[in-house]
């Protein structure tokens, strides 16, 4: 390798080498073998070039530096000018004339455009003209090694770029001639083959193979009088870059021409480089795989071993993919250069979101494996990447979020949620509900935070006021839905008292209902456990058989026992519970029949139940039907109001209170109904409020005549008027003078008073409570709608206390199976995943579009392409 150090110039400090070429500095110290790979990626053909040069006169020479200018002037130094072209050609020049080389150093550079204006036939007859005989061959390397590469590049009007005509990506002219074939290679990887058509010495031959593309693609337009001529028609039609698809016209054009030609498998070296990209400036090269960077002098070695050892499923099965050789293989590289990675990419990092996966799932090695089975060239973000896309777009959707919140004019209420993930960290996360001027219900979900696990009420506080704080809404809160937690409410008091000391409306805190629900019905089957275990174990096995499911399925329609659709709800929810008595109770016969007969797959011993458990089971089943009956209208309501939660739980509370005052009620159920009182009063006594006394009295379908007993009260009532009159009075709506509105034209051009049709902010309170409630299937945002110019000030009131949310979270993750799912999801992510993820599927739920950098990233325009398809 000692022979590559005559192409490198020792600084006059000692400490460095200079490339001759392009003045690329290296310490003294670096590998020959490093030198040698900058020689070979950026000027190509310099061993060639150097032998070549060797062997001529000084007269050839210049000979052959005017064909690589056609412009240049004639040079009184035929060797300087010889040896400059030879230069730029990537060949070497003797150390004696390296000062002459950069004499002519602009001018040389142009020596791809004349060449690309020349055809095979005149380029040899001109050096035959001067040129010895015995040297042809070797002036035929060093022109061909020279515009390789420059007759895929079209220099620019200022001469000081280079634009690719496949793809209009632009080098600065001094780029090595090496750095513009590795671009051809990784982008354009058939421009090899284009090579061949512009080689052919037969003009005829050339306008053959153009009109033969241009049946199969129109990817060569009509052949032109020069060879050259012709492939710029291929790769350029008026300035504008062919776009990626036409690359495989070309393809197809290969086969044709060819037939049968099929290129060898790449060296090993090749093999290895394939595996890097170039960065822009020529001085790095990063893995394709993982980005990670290294110096365009690595040794190929060290590259070798960073796929070896970081990619070693990727690397073995690209070795295989660039050792088959067969011409389909060939054809489907090509094609793969029509797939816009970073699209698939995206669309991935949809599914993840919308599905609650850890990002983790997309560095599974077989889930790549898959994507390459369909794409070899397929590349899976790296893990640190998709993190820093994920962080990136949680930022900006982030602030979309903000932005809408800054525009919301009414009054805002909170929920609160608390959870706890595999790595036992617990969370809390903060939602916000509004109705805005069109009567339409929002939430969204503000922020999703880790708390200490053994947290306090003040740890909690300080977490909500720091989301209200980047939200900037914290002069806009009204309430806030716990989970019934002393700590909960430690933090909400500790949160009104902070609240109350910014805002002209006090804050107000309530539980919620569907965990007091809950918490009520787990007393109420408190005994009956066991019996639902052992039930649960044979629905487990009906969900999971055909052939047991099909069974139990005509057993029951042969005992007139109901008919059931599987799989039946197992989730540790309400709805799953009494599921199990549902079963039992109603198809006992078929249950019984179904683990005999199947004794071999069932465990019958521990399965069947005895006398005393169907009695249990009928009894509690018989008691929890009202239960269930509440939960499932909960649950079906469009929207479940204060107001209609508590007329709900006022039933509840009811039927408990009968079931401990019956006589024909056993003692452990008694029991049981004690525990349930004690948790339906303290429930009572933190919901019962000014503040739920108004949400209740604005539902148009109970006001004042229909809601709970122990809320009516004349002291409820007066201090409803004072609030409206002092906050909602006057505030928004001025009262017209002398009852009269503003002056409205007429069809014929004149003014008049109109008289104002509504009642006067003093009345509207009374007024609307003298009118008699509406049906209780009424839409409550609806009638709002539609009355809300008979009463201005009153709907403006409505909208702040109807978005008081009576439960902490959706009934349907309280009381069903998709409770499960929920907990499942957030169960799952890691912590560095839990909160942006979350986050973002929340907002793509609630309307708003996931943004990268500000930009709204549109999934379904990526999905165009293969719709249209």
């Amino acid at each position: 390798m000692m022979e590559v150090v005559k192409f490198f110039e020792t600084a006059p400090d000692g400490k460095s080498r200079n490339c001759k070429f392009c003045k690329q500095s290296y310490p003294i110290a670096t590998a020959f073998g490093n030198l040698g790979r900058h020689l070979k990626y950026y000027h190509p053909g310099y061993d060639k070039m150097d032998d070549a040069i060797s062997s001529l006169s000084p007269q050839p020479i210049t000979i052959i530096s005017s064909l690589g200018d056609a412009n240049a002037r004639p040079s009184p130094q035929p060797i300087t000018n010889g040896r400059e072209t030879a230069d730029k050609n990537g060949g070497a020049a003797p150390r004696s004339s390296l000062q002459s080389i950069t004499s002519e150093l602009q001018s040389a550079d142009k020596m791809g455009d004349a060449i690309s204006s020349l055809s095979p036939q005149s380029i040899t007859t001109v050096s035959n003209r001067d040129v010895e005989p015995k040297s042809t061959p070797e002036i035929a390397i060093v022109t061909e090694v020279a515009s390789l590469y420059l007759k895929f590049f079209e220099t620019a009007p200022d001469g000081k770029s280079r634009s690719c005509r496949f793809c209009n990506q632009s080098y600065p002219n001094p780029t090595a001639y090496g750095n513009l074939g590795r671009h051809l290679k990784y982008r354009h990887p058939e421009y090899e083959k284009m090579g061949d058509f512009l080689s052919s010495s037969s003009l005829r031959h050339t306008a053959t193979v153009a009109e033969r593309a241009d049946k199969t693609g129109d990817a060569i337009p009509s052949p032109s009088p020069s060879p050259i001529a012709t492939v710029a028609g291929i790769t350029e039609k008026k300035g504008e870059a062919v776009p990626r698809q036409s690359l495989l016209p070309i393809t197809t054009v290969t086969k044709t021409a060819d037939r049968g030609n099929i290129r060898a498998a790449k060296p090993t070296e090749d093999s290895v480089t394939s595996f890097f990209e170039i960065s822009s400036d020529g001085m790095s090269q990063s893995c394709k795989f993982c980005n990670l960077s290294y110096s365009i002098a690595t040794a190929i070695g060290n590259l070798q071993r960073h796929l070896k050892h970081r990619h070693p499923d990727e690397y073995d099965k690209m070795g295989d993919t660039v050792s088959n050789t067969s011409t389909q293989l060939v054809t489907t590289a090509s094609k793969s250069s029509t797939v816009d990675l970073d699209n698939l990419n995206w669309l991935l990092l949809r599914w993840l979101i919308g599905g609650s996966f850890p990002p983790s799932a997309l560095q599974d090695k077989w889930l790549s494996n898959s994507f390459k089975f369909v794409n070899p060239m397929v590349k899976l973000w790296s893990n640190e990447r998709l993190q820093a896309i994920i962080r990136e777009v949680f930022k900006s959707t982030q602030e979309d979020v903000k932005a809408s919140l800054e525009l919301v004019n009414s009054k805002i209420s909170l929920t609160l949620d608390f959870w706890t993930s595999y790595q036992q960290i617990f969370y809390m996360s903060i939602t916000c509900h509004w109705i805005d001027e069109s009567w339409s219900l929002h939430k969204v979900l503000l922020d999703i935070l880790r708390i200490p696990l053994s947290c306090a009420g003040a740890d909690i506080y300080r977490v909500i006021v720091k989301v209200l704080k980047i939200y900037n809404i914290g002069n806009k809160i009204l309430s806030c839905t716990h989970d019934n937690s002393q700590k909960t409410i430690h933090a909400c008091h500790k949160l009104k008292a902070y609240l109350d000391g910014q805002n002209s409306m006090a804050f107000c805190y309530i539980p919620c209902a569907a965990r007091t629900l809950n918490l009520i019905i787990e007393d109420g089957l408190r005994n009956a456990k066991p019996v639902i275990s052992k039930i649960r174990e044979f629905v487990l096995e009906l969900n999971m058989s055909p052939a047991i499911s099909s069974d139990f399925k005509q057993t029951a329609s042969a005992y007139q026992e109901g008919s059931w659709e599987f799989p039946i709800d197992i989730s540790t929810r309400w709805s799953g519970s009494y599921a199990m008595l549902d079963i039992a109770c109603k198809a006992s016969k078929s249950m019984d029949v179904v683990i005999r007969k199947h004794a071999d797959t069932l465990d019958g011993s521990y399965m069947l139940l005895n006398p005393g458990e169907k009695v249990s089971v009928s009894i509690m089943h018989l008691f929890l039907e009202p239960f269930q009956k509440t939960a499932n209208n909960i649950c079906t309501s469009k929207f479940p109001t204060v107001g209609l939660v508590l007329v709900f739980m006022d039933h509840v509370f009811e039927m408990i209170a009968a079931c401990r005052g019956s006589r024909n009620t056993p003692d452990w159920l008694k029991n049981c109904a004690e525990d349930m009182a004690i948790k339906g009063k303290i429930y009572n006594d933190q919901v019962h409020n000014l503040y739920t006394y108004m949400a209740i009295i604005l539902d148009p379908r109970f006001k004042v005549g229909l809601i709970p007993e122990r809320f009516k009260l004349e002291s409820n009532l007066k201090e409803a008027r004072d609030h409206f009159m002092r906050h909602y009075s006057t505030t928004h709506f001025p009262t017209p003078a002398n009852g009269y509105s503003t002056q409205e034209k007429e069809d014929g051009g004149n003014w008049k008073r109109r008289r104002v049709d509504m009642p006067t902010s003093t009345d509207e309170l009374s007024q609307y409570l003298s009118e008699a409630p509406s049906p209780i299937t009424t839409d409550i945002l609806d009638w709002w709608k539609r009355n809300s110019s008979k009463y201005p000030r009153l709907s403006v009131m409505a909208r702040d206390f109807l978005a008081v949310q009576s439960t902490s979270v959706s009934p349907d993750e309280a009381f069903s199976e998709k409770g499960d799912e929920v907990d499942n999801q957030r169960f799952c992510l890691p912590h560095g995943s839990t909160q942006p993820v979350l986050c973002m599927k929340a907002w793509s739920e609630s309307g708003f579009k996931l943004k990268y950098r500000s930009a709204e990233v549109n999934f379904e325009k990526l999905m165009e392409p293969v719709m249209r398809s």
